[in-house]
């Protein structure tokens, strides 16, 4: 009986002094944002009453998206050994931690490389003895490369571009040429051309305004090329030429008329003196 006694009393006693009580768990932050691809670590330190031992606790870290409530177990250690998580495991073979710094105190998860879909939240359980202590929740933002915001879904690819076709690689078919408006030779024979007339030298009346009409295009154009030289030269705008030709011809016409006042001023006068010059005469 007593041989019972002490054997419980030995083995509660082993229990006892295994025991670790968890104190604290911090996250050095509790917002972390990282780019795609880059390695990210969760910073995280625990303390215990007494120095732990590699098989004094458990630790699992769990992890959930934005738009869900439920934790997921994703990395657990158990007496320092990997334990395995239930599958899918979306961080499989890229998350891990250093295990034999654990009794040490860390507790920091590394991830490795990253993906936009990692964006989401990270929580640790620690459990030893029967007793469980959970840490705060860290939020983690993960930029994608291509979209520039963590929050946006992976990067799907873009569906290759359909080769051309037969019909888009054939060029477009030759344009038709122009109708030929030339008259049959058939027809010439039939209509020749009339002959010059007699006396007007070979060149009808047509022929003569067609030769007016280019003899005043040119004389208008040599008058242009001169207006523009005397332009070029006195610095003179358009307008202002307008002004001083205008202004010239007014007085001009001013002056004929006061000439011609004067001329019928003076003729009148004239008559008027010879009249009563044959007057005095009678």
């Amino acid at each position: 009986m007593c041989l019972w006694l002490s054997i419980l009393g030995g083995v509660l006693f082993l229990s006892l002094a295994t025991a670790v009580d968890i104190k604290n768990i911090m996250l050095q932050k509790t917002n972390l944002d990282v780019k795609e691809g880059e390695k990210l670590v969760i910073p995280c330190r625990f303390w215990t009453e007494t120095p732990a031992k590699p098989n004094d606790v458990r630790l699992a870290w769990e992890y959930t998206m934005l738009r869900n409530s439920a934790f997921l177990p994703v990395y657990q250690v158990a007496d320092a050994v990997l334990e395995s998580v239930p599958t899918p495991n979306p961080f499989h073979g890229r998350a891990h931690m250093i295990i034999p710094t654990i009794p040490e105190g860390d507790c920091s998860l590394i991830i490795n490389p990253t993906l936009v879909s990692d964006t989401g939240r990270f929580k640790l359980n620690i459990y030893s003895d029967g007793a469980k202590k959970t840490s705060t929740v860290v939020q983690i933002y993960v930029r994608s490369q291509f979209h520039g915001t963590g929050l946006s879904f992976p990067r799907v690819d873009e569906p290759a571009p359909e080769p051309p076709t037969a019909a888009a690689e054939a060029p477009p078919p030759p344009e038709p040429p122009p109708p030929d408006y030339s008259p049959d030779p058939a027809l010439r024979a039939h209509n020749p051309p009339s002959p010059p007339k007699v006396g007007g030298g070979g060149v009808d009346k047509d022929d003569n305004s067609c030769m007016d009409i280019a003899e005043v295009d040119s004389s208008t154009i040599e008058a242009a090329k001169t207006i523009r030289a005397i332009l070029k030269k006195t610095g003179l705008t358009l307008e202002m030429f307008v002004y001083a030709v205008g202004s010239l011809c007014g007085i001009l016409f001013i002056g004929n008329v006061i000439t011609v006042m004067m001329w019928s001023c003076s003729t009148s006068s004239k008559e008027e003196i010879s009249e009563e010059g044959s007057l005095l005469g009678d």
